[in-house]
């Protein structure tokens, strides 16, 4: 619930922070795969998904946090 407010604020413009999901052992592998759908079937644009950094290594997710662009509305 928390990580999509975050997520539609930035949209809204709200904030420029960074978004990140710490994929540890596959467990957002089923919101990646919704995400990946939703923008499949037209219900998200790929910039907007292109925003959400994911890893599942920690080093690896703070240099994504610091390298993902936003995105410009």
């Amino acid at each position: 619930d928390e990580f999509f407010e975050v997520y539609t604020l930035r949209q809204l413009g709200f904030h420029i922070k960074p978004i990140g999901l710490l994929d540890v052992n596959g467990f957002y592998d089923p919101l990646k795969q919704m995400l990946g759908k939703a923008e499949q079937e037209g219900f998200m644009k790929q910039p907007y998904r292109e925003t959400i950094a994911v890893s599942s290594d920690p080093s690896e997710m703070l240099d994504l946090m610091f390298t993902t662009k936003g995105l410009t509305l």
